[in-house]
């Protein structure tokens, strides 16, 4: 799965996103890598899903607001 993600803000110092996978056997969430963006724009990650729901987190921001818009395309 790759996420698209369009990144906008003031003050825009970092923002810290990780992978966060469901695992409905077990009913529980596990956090997979993360990454940090230090730039605002258009940016993209790739995730290993294998048929799991995965969604992204934000784990950090540093600055004074931001916006993020994510779209997904499975691969």
């Amino acid at each position: 799965c790759r996420f698209d993600l369009t990144i906008t803000g003031v003050g825009f110092t970092s923002l810290e996103v990780a992978a966060l996978f469901w695992n409905e056997r077990q009913s529980k969430w596990f956090a997979g890598a993360s990454r940090v963006f230090t730039a605002t724009g258009q940016h993209a990650i790739s995730v290993d899903a294998r048929g799991a729901a995965v969604y992204l987190k934000v784990v950090a921001f540093t600055g004074t607001s931001f916006s993020l818009s994510a779209d997904y395309v499975l691969s």
